[in-house]
Protein backbone atom coordinates (compact mmCIF):
# COMPACT_ATOMS: atom_id res chain seq x y z
CA UNK A 1 0.00 0.00 0.00
CA UNK A 2 1.42 3.39 -0.74
CA UNK A 3 1.33 5.85 2.00
CA UNK A 4 1.35 9.18 1.22
CA UNK A 5 2.58 12.80 3.83
CA UNK A 6 0.43 15.02 3.95
CA UNK A 7 2.23 18.34 4.27
CA UNK A 8 1.08 21.75 5.94
CA UNK A 9 0.06 23.37 3.21
CA UNK A 10 -2.42 20.28 1.97
CA UNK A 11 -3.57 19.88 5.73
CA UNK A 12 -4.34 23.49 5.98
CA UNK A 13 -6.10 23.65 2.56
CA UNK A 14 -8.73 20.56 3.59
CA UNK A 15 -9.43 21.99 6.48
CA UNK A 16 -10.21 25.21 5.17
CA UNK A 17 -12.37 23.48 2.37
CA UNK A 18 -14.41 21.80 5.07
CA UNK A 19 -14.96 24.55 6.91
CA UNK A 20 -16.38 26.90 3.88
CA UNK A 21 -18.06 23.38 2.99
CA UNK A 22 -20.51 22.77 6.40
CA UNK A 23 -23.96 24.59 6.43
CA UNK A 24 -24.82 27.87 8.07
CA UNK A 25 -24.79 27.29 11.76
CA UNK A 26 -26.98 27.12 14.76
CA UNK A 27 -26.40 28.78 18.13
CA UNK A 28 -25.23 26.28 20.61
CA UNK A 29 -25.77 25.51 24.29
CA UNK A 30 -22.36 27.46 26.38
CA UNK A 31 -19.30 25.28 26.41
CA UNK A 32 -18.45 23.48 29.91
CA UNK A 33 -15.72 24.96 31.94
CA UNK A 34 -12.21 22.90 30.91
CA UNK A 35 -8.77 23.16 32.46
CA UNK A 36 -8.47 26.57 34.62
CA UNK A 37 -11.78 28.02 32.82
CA UNK A 38 -13.00 30.78 35.03
CA UNK A 39 -16.03 32.86 35.38
CA UNK A 40 -19.54 31.83 33.88
CA UNK A 41 -20.22 30.69 30.25
CA UNK A 42 -19.48 32.97 27.65
CA UNK A 43 -18.36 30.47 25.32
CA UNK A 44 -20.83 29.69 22.49
CA UNK A 45 -19.94 27.05 18.79
CA UNK A 46 -20.57 23.93 17.87
CA UNK A 47 -18.59 21.09 16.38
CA UNK A 48 -19.91 20.92 12.32
CA UNK A 49 -17.68 17.89 11.31
CA UNK A 50 -17.67 14.80 11.85
CA UNK A 51 -20.89 14.37 12.18
CA UNK A 52 -21.72 12.59 16.22
CA UNK A 53 -21.40 8.93 15.56
CA UNK A 54 -20.08 8.84 12.42
CA UNK A 55 -17.71 6.48 11.59
CA UNK A 56 -14.07 6.97 10.49
CA UNK A 57 -12.08 4.01 8.63
CA UNK A 58 -8.86 3.89 10.54
CA UNK A 59 -5.69 4.50 8.75
CA UNK A 60 -7.01 7.70 7.44
CA UNK A 61 -6.76 11.15 8.78
CA UNK A 62 -9.92 13.07 8.91
CA UNK A 63 -10.93 16.59 10.26
CA UNK A 64 -12.43 18.24 12.70
CA UNK A 65 -14.10 21.41 12.28
CA UNK A 66 -16.48 24.17 13.88
CA UNK A 67 -17.07 27.81 15.34
CA UNK A 68 -16.48 28.78 18.69
CA UNK A 69 -16.86 32.52 19.68
CA UNK A 70 -16.59 34.39 23.46
CA UNK A 71 -19.57 36.24 23.37
CA UNK A 72 -17.86 38.76 25.83
CA UNK A 73 -15.06 39.89 23.70
CA UNK A 74 -14.90 42.80 22.27
CA UNK A 75 -13.75 43.70 18.45
CA UNK A 76 -12.55 39.80 17.88
CA UNK A 77 -14.32 36.73 18.27
CA UNK A 78 -12.64 35.98 21.30
CA UNK A 79 -10.41 32.72 21.12
CA UNK A 80 -6.83 32.32 20.54
CA UNK A 81 -5.26 28.67 20.72
CA UNK A 82 -8.12 24.96 20.82
CA UNK A 83 -7.15 21.68 21.31
CA UNK A 84 -8.66 18.09 20.94
CA UNK A 85 -8.19 15.34 23.05
CA UNK A 86 -9.50 10.97 23.23
CA UNK A 87 -11.51 11.33 25.90
CA UNK A 88 -10.71 14.74 28.44
CA UNK A 89 -7.85 16.90 29.29
CA UNK A 90 -6.21 15.70 32.60
CA UNK A 91 -8.66 12.90 33.15
CA UNK A 92 -6.62 10.43 31.35
CA UNK A 93 -7.37 11.84 27.67
CA UNK A 94 -4.66 11.77 24.93
CA UNK A 95 -3.79 14.87 23.23
CA UNK A 96 -4.36 14.94 19.59
CA UNK A 97 -3.25 18.40 18.25
CA UNK A 98 -3.25 21.79 18.18
CA UNK A 99 -5.59 23.44 15.52
CA UNK A 100 -6.11 26.25 13.42
CA UNK A 101 -8.35 28.88 15.11
CA UNK A 102 -10.38 32.56 13.52
CA UNK A 103 -10.68 30.61 10.63
CA UNK A 104 -13.03 32.45 8.25
CA UNK A 105 -16.71 31.43 9.07
CA UNK A 106 -18.65 34.73 7.69
CA UNK A 107 -21.64 32.72 7.71
CA UNK A 108 -21.47 32.47 11.76
CA UNK A 109 -20.79 36.81 11.80
CA UNK A 110 -24.28 36.86 9.68
CA UNK A 111 -26.05 34.42 11.21
CA UNK A 112 -25.29 35.73 15.08
CA UNK A 113 -25.54 39.70 13.80
CA UNK A 114 -21.49 40.10 14.68
CA UNK A 115 -19.18 40.95 12.21
CA UNK A 116 -16.73 39.97 14.01
CA UNK A 117 -17.68 36.30 14.15
CA UNK A 118 -16.80 35.95 10.79
CA UNK A 119 -13.34 34.68 12.18
CA UNK A 120 -14.60 31.95 14.58
CA UNK A 121 -13.76 28.41 12.57
CA UNK A 122 -11.32 26.67 14.19
CA UNK A 123 -9.91 23.11 12.47
CA UNK A 124 -7.93 20.16 13.41
CA UNK A 125 -6.17 17.17 11.14
CA UNK A 126 -6.31 13.93 12.90
CA UNK A 127 -4.27 10.84 11.61
CA UNK A 128 -6.95 7.78 12.43
CA UNK A 129 -4.10 5.84 13.24
CA UNK A 130 -3.70 6.91 17.01
CA UNK A 131 -7.09 5.62 17.34
CA UNK A 132 -7.74 2.34 18.40
CA UNK A 133 -10.75 0.48 16.42
CA UNK A 134 -14.24 1.32 18.58
CA UNK A 135 -15.97 4.23 20.04
CA UNK A 136 -14.11 7.16 21.07
CA UNK A 137 -15.38 10.44 22.70
CA UNK A 138 -13.24 13.57 21.56
CA UNK A 139 -13.58 17.09 23.38
CA UNK A 140 -12.69 20.21 21.78
CA UNK A 141 -10.62 22.57 23.99
CA UNK A 142 -10.93 26.36 23.21
CA UNK A 143 -8.91 28.98 24.96
CA UNK A 144 -9.93 32.88 25.80
CA UNK A 145 -7.15 35.10 27.32
CA UNK A 146 -10.06 36.27 29.98
CA UNK A 147 -12.06 32.89 30.86
CA UNK A 148 -9.24 30.29 30.44
CA UNK A 149 -10.12 26.39 28.60
CA UNK A 150 -13.61 25.83 27.87
CA UNK A 151 -14.73 22.58 26.15
CA UNK A 152 -17.44 20.75 23.76
CA UNK A 153 -17.39 16.68 23.35
CA UNK A 154 -18.65 14.82 20.22
CA UNK A 155 -18.58 10.67 19.76
CA UNK A 156 -16.86 8.88 16.42
CA UNK A 157 -16.60 5.58 15.85
CA UNK A 158 -12.86 4.19 14.33
CA UNK A 159 -13.57 1.02 12.18
CA UNK A 160 -10.86 -0.42 9.35
CA UNK A 161 -12.70 0.05 6.14
CA UNK A 162 -13.59 -2.36 3.91
CA UNK A 163 -11.78 -3.63 0.74
CA UNK A 164 -13.01 -1.67 -2.21
CA UNK A 165 -15.64 0.04 -0.02
CA UNK A 166 -15.83 4.00 -0.16
CA UNK A 167 -15.30 6.04 3.50
CA UNK A 168 -17.62 7.28 5.58
CA UNK A 169 -19.47 10.52 3.50
CA UNK A 170 -19.29 11.89 7.12
CA UNK A 171 -15.86 11.86 7.58
CA UNK A 172 -13.68 13.86 5.05
CA UNK A 173 -10.45 11.56 4.91
CA UNK A 174 -6.92 11.23 3.19
CA UNK A 175 -4.10 9.20 3.26
CA UNK A 176 -2.25 9.00 6.56
CA UNK A 177 0.60 10.90 7.06
CA UNK A 178 4.33 9.03 7.70
CA UNK A 179 5.75 9.46 11.32
CA UNK A 180 7.38 12.63 11.73
CA UNK A 181 10.81 12.23 13.37
CA UNK A 182 10.97 12.67 17.64
CA UNK A 183 11.49 16.38 18.58
CA UNK A 184 14.19 18.03 20.01
CA UNK A 185 15.44 17.81 23.85
CA UNK A 186 15.35 21.80 23.92
CA UNK A 187 14.32 24.71 22.29
CA UNK A 188 16.61 27.57 21.55
CA UNK A 189 13.98 30.20 20.19
CA UNK A 190 15.36 34.04 19.01
CA UNK A 191 12.82 36.52 18.74
CA UNK A 192 13.11 39.93 16.93
CA UNK A 193 11.09 42.85 16.82
CA UNK A 194 11.97 45.07 14.06
CA UNK A 195 8.96 46.91 13.95
CA UNK A 196 7.64 49.35 15.72
CA UNK A 197 11.33 50.07 17.59
CA UNK A 198 11.10 50.03 20.80
CA UNK A 199 9.63 53.01 22.54
CA UNK A 200 8.93 54.77 19.47
CA UNK A 201 5.31 56.59 18.95
CA UNK A 202 2.28 54.21 17.28
CA UNK A 203 0.08 56.81 15.38
CA UNK A 204 -2.84 56.14 13.27
CA UNK A 205 -4.24 52.83 11.77
CA UNK A 206 -2.91 49.95 9.49
CA UNK A 207 0.62 50.00 11.17
CA UNK A 208 3.20 46.42 10.71
CA UNK A 209 4.10 45.03 13.35
CA UNK A 210 7.50 43.04 11.61
CA UNK A 211 10.38 40.85 12.77
CA UNK A 212 11.77 37.45 12.81
CA UNK A 213 11.73 34.31 15.15
CA UNK A 214 13.19 31.05 14.46
CA UNK A 215 14.55 28.03 16.58
CA UNK A 216 17.93 27.64 16.46
CA UNK A 217 18.45 23.84 18.09
CA UNK A 218 15.45 22.76 15.15
CA UNK A 219 16.90 20.75 12.18
CA UNK A 220 13.28 19.12 11.23
CA UNK A 221 12.45 22.83 9.67
CA UNK A 222 13.57 25.59 7.78
CA UNK A 223 13.08 28.22 10.38
CA UNK A 224 12.03 25.81 13.41
CA UNK A 225 9.31 28.01 13.91
CA UNK A 226 5.36 27.72 12.82
CA UNK A 227 3.28 29.59 14.57
CA UNK A 228 3.43 33.92 15.58
CA UNK A 229 0.87 35.12 17.93
CA UNK A 230 0.71 38.85 19.37
CA UNK A 231 -0.82 39.99 22.47
CA UNK A 232 -0.91 43.90 23.93
CA UNK A 233 -0.82 44.97 27.63
CA UNK A 234 0.01 42.05 28.93
CA UNK A 235 1.05 37.81 29.29
CA UNK A 236 -1.89 35.77 27.80
CA UNK A 237 -2.34 34.34 30.45
CA UNK A 238 -3.53 37.47 32.17
CA UNK A 239 -7.07 38.37 31.63
CA UNK A 240 -6.26 42.26 30.99
CA UNK A 241 -3.76 40.65 27.59
CA UNK A 242 -5.59 42.13 24.28
CA UNK A 243 -4.77 39.92 21.24
CA UNK A 244 -3.85 41.25 18.26
CA UNK A 245 -4.35 38.14 15.81
CA UNK A 246 -1.65 35.43 14.58
CA UNK A 247 1.52 37.24 12.85
CA UNK A 248 1.40 36.01 8.71
CA UNK A 249 4.84 33.98 8.87
CA UNK A 250 7.45 32.81 6.63
CA UNK A 251 8.20 36.26 5.05
CA UNK A 252 11.84 38.13 4.41
CA UNK A 253 12.53 41.02 7.00
CA UNK A 254 15.36 41.32 8.85
CA UNK A 255 18.13 39.13 7.44
CA UNK A 256 18.24 36.65 10.44
CA UNK A 257 20.39 34.13 7.39
CA UNK A 258 22.96 36.41 7.69
CA UNK A 259 23.09 37.51 11.42
CA UNK A 260 23.24 32.98 11.57
CA UNK A 261 24.91 32.37 8.28
CA UNK A 262 22.58 30.00 7.84
CA UNK A 263 19.92 29.82 4.91
CA UNK A 264 17.25 28.33 6.52
CA UNK A 265 16.24 31.69 8.44
CA UNK A 266 15.84 33.37 5.18
CA UNK A 267 11.84 33.77 5.48
CA UNK A 268 11.44 33.62 9.51
CA UNK A 269 10.07 36.64 8.89
CA UNK A 270 6.35 37.21 11.00
CA UNK A 271 4.00 40.45 10.11
CA UNK A 272 0.62 41.57 11.18
CA UNK A 273 -0.97 44.36 10.30
CA UNK A 274 -2.41 45.82 13.76
CA UNK A 275 -4.66 49.48 14.31
CA UNK A 276 -2.67 51.67 17.11
CA UNK A 277 -6.47 53.99 17.08
CA UNK A 278 -8.73 51.49 18.78
CA UNK A 279 -6.52 51.66 21.83
CA UNK A 280 -6.10 53.81 24.55
CA UNK A 281 -3.46 56.93 24.45
CA UNK A 282 -0.12 56.20 26.09
CA UNK A 283 2.25 53.63 26.75
CA UNK A 284 1.51 49.74 25.77
CA UNK A 285 3.44 46.55 25.95
CA UNK A 286 3.63 44.22 23.09
CA UNK A 287 4.20 40.75 23.37
CA UNK A 288 5.13 38.74 20.77
CA UNK A 289 4.57 34.78 20.98
CA UNK A 290 6.60 32.33 18.72
CA UNK A 291 5.94 28.25 19.16
CA UNK A 292 8.91 25.68 17.95
CA UNK A 293 7.65 23.23 15.31
CA UNK A 294 10.22 20.85 17.12
CA UNK A 295 9.65 21.30 20.88
CA UNK A 296 5.75 22.15 20.83
CA UNK A 297 6.85 25.35 23.22
CA UNK A 298 6.41 29.03 23.02
CA UNK A 299 8.47 32.05 23.82
CA UNK A 300 7.75 35.40 23.91
CA UNK A 301 9.62 39.14 24.04
CA UNK A 302 8.45 42.56 25.24
CA UNK A 303 8.61 45.96 23.15
CA UNK A 304 7.11 49.06 24.27
CA UNK A 305 5.06 51.61 21.94
CA UNK A 306 3.71 55.09 22.73
CA UNK A 307 0.03 55.30 21.37
CA UNK A 308 -0.57 58.81 20.05
CA UNK A 309 -3.02 61.27 18.41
Amino acid sequence: MRVFRVSAVVALALVLACVASVPSPASADPWERGPAGQGDSTIDGVIDLPVVGSTVPSGLTFVVTGWVVDTSAQGWAGIDEAHLYDGRAGEGGTFLGQGLVALSRPDVGAALGNPYYAASGFGFVVDATRLAPGSHNLTVYARTPGRGWWSRPTTITVSAPAIGAPASPSAIATPAPTATPAPAAESNIQIRVIEPVANSLAIGRDQLLKGWALDLNCKQSTTGVDRVQVYLDAEREKGRARYLGSADYGNSYGSPEAEFRDDRFTYAGFGLLWSPTNFSLGQHEIYVYAHSACTDTWQFVVTLVEIAD
